[in-house]
């Protein structure tokens, strides 16, 4: 992952783009909050949170702009981590007795949960705390996108409370991804991925925006069979350890084809085609009461 993120400085791309898009969404959050009741907290959700180098990064983004507000200067901020890595949580608590600035005082508490998504959501029968933000950062992919989101804005979403999604597009790694389904045997989705999480938001009445972004990723020591990075590379792309060692020899072939395919030469290195679609998704959930059921109206920021 970390070869990965220094061929393509994924991570940084994404940071670029909340700082881009999130601060608008919380004011619009916090403002409508606001307008209702006075919080003593603002709560985030973060899902597949890793070593937690981007959740910093969004909580630091999330406070600077939480204390423009006249309202918000003084409120607590709240920060529930979903993480079944064992390392990266380690990672991470060490990461909070170092916090940054502005998240180094007594108002912002981090609460790390060393376990998996699905085991979280069967816990979670009646939530106490109800989360002003939810996001998966390049996590969706690790659970059902229908069961997750769905279970996000009937249980753990607050009124007026959005969901941030960022995953990959129909990209390199998308026709990795295709190609080893294809050769294992199972049956792709006639759409990719975020075209599904699309659908499901359109079949839910949520209304959505699409933010995407394309760069690219250095795989020009891919082709290296010497390359200690392009072995790494190759192992990220297919999750699989010494995939070159021990991957069937055609299959290696076809995957080589495949990225060279999907690649440009550009100033003696080989660029490979990197997108994000939706890369900033995000909704904003109004729950409306009837007699009979909640109706969720979701706009999508």
């Amino acid at each position: 992952l970390e070869v990965y993120n220094a061929k393509c400085g994924q991570r940084r791309k994404i940071i670029e783009l909340l700082q881009y898009h999130l601060p608008e969404l919380i004011q619009r959050t916090a403002e409508r909050t606001l307008h209702k009741e006075r919080p003593d907290c603002f709560k985030i959700l973060s899902v597949g949170s890793g070593p937690g180098k981007t959740d910093l990064e969004a909580l630091k983004i999330i406070k600077e702009e939480l204390c423009k507000s006249e309202h918000c200067s003084e409120i607590k901020l709240y920060n529930r981590a979903i993480e079944p890595n064992e390392y990266s949580c380690r990672v991470y608590k060490a990461a909070i007795e170092n916090l940054p600035t502005p998240l180094n005082d007594h108002l912002t508490e981090i609460e790390i949960c060393q376990q998996t998504f699905q085991v979280y959501m069967e816990d979670q029968k009646e939530p106490i705390k109800k989360f002003n933000i939810v996001h998966f950062l390049h996590s969706l992919y690790y659970v059902d996108f229908e069961q997750a989101l769905t279970h996000c804005f009937e249980n753990e979403l607050c009124d007026e409370g959005a969901v941030v999604c960022v995953i990959d597009g129909n990209d390199l790694l998308y026709c990795i991804s295709k190609l080893r389904k294809e050769r294992q045997g199972i049956v792709s989705e006639s759409y990719e991925r975020s075209e599904k999480i699309i659908k499901i938001a359109n079949d839910n009445g949520w209304k959505h925006e699409i933010y995407s972004q394309e760069y690219s990723i250095d795989v020009t020591d891919v082709f290296d069979e010497k390359s200690s990075e392009g072995n790494l590379l190759l192992d990220f792309f297919t999750h699989t350890l010494n995939f070159r060692e021990t991957a069937d020899k055609q299959l290696l072939e076809d995957l080589l084809a495949l990225i060279k395919d999907n690649s440009t030469l550009k100033d003696g290195k080989l660029l490979g085609d990197k997108s994000e679609s939706p890369l900033l998704h995000l909704m904003n959930y109004l729950r409306v009461r009837n007699t009979c059921r909640d109706k969720a109206i979701v706009q999508q920021l």
